[in-house]
């Protein structure tokens, strides 16, 4: 049997969590959609990581756990070199976004950085353990790829930032908008 995070179950959670946030953050609408934008990068980031559950009734089909877990740095990375671009892709709106919800400084980053990866990985293993199958592989590369893409985002949200200050200061006579106003102070919180 197998458990897909799609479908009605994907939106009747996402809505639930939107509806939530709503309540929360309705007078602050910039918040709202940068927390429903999180909130939706989040739950795709589980429904490609973490599903499909694959559970075996009845006769039970085992892998061995060397079958789904590589904890070699760089090893195979010319067998499937596409699988590790979209590893760096995957996480790259988790940079951009996340400095929007909450200020973080350099520790935090290098923090959040290898935190997400290892949460995405020791899930899978979690599931594997539970199971004694995944559809997928437990790998250090993976860790490392999202780890650079989070710092790419995080650099991307930078140069966000920095344009908008110089576009606000190059336009003073343009009235900013309430974004442009909050990704200008939240950045300076």
């Amino acid at each position: 049997m197998r458990i897909y995070f799609e479908g009605p179950l994907f939106v009747i959670f996402f809505a639930m969590g939107v509806m939530f946030i709503w309540i929360k953050f309705r007078k602050e609408r910039i918040r709202f959609f940068f927390l429903s934008s999180f909130f939706l990068y989040i739950c795709l980031l589980i429904k490609y990581t973490q599903f499909p559950i694959t559970l075996f009734l009845g006769n039970s089909f085992k892998q061995n756990i060397d079958e789904i877990i590589n904890v070699v740095p760089f090893i195979n990375l010319h067998r499937s070199p596409i699988n590790y671009i979209l590893n760096i892709f995957m996480t790259v709106p988790f940079g951009i976004i996340f400095p929007f919800i909450k200020k973080v400084n350099s520790k935090e980053k290098i923090l959040w950085s290898l935190l997400v990866p290892l949460v995405i990985e020791g899930l899978q293993l979690i599931q594997f353990i539970l199971t004694s199958y995944s559809e997928r592989i437990v790998d250090i590369n993976d860790i490392l790829m999202n780890t650079f893409g989070i710092w790419i985002g995080y650099y991307l949200y930078r140069v966000l930032v920095l344009f908008v200050e110089n576009y606000s200061k190059i336009n003073k006579d343009i009235k900013r908008s309430s974004l442009v106003n909050f990704i200008i102070h939240h950045n300076k919180r």
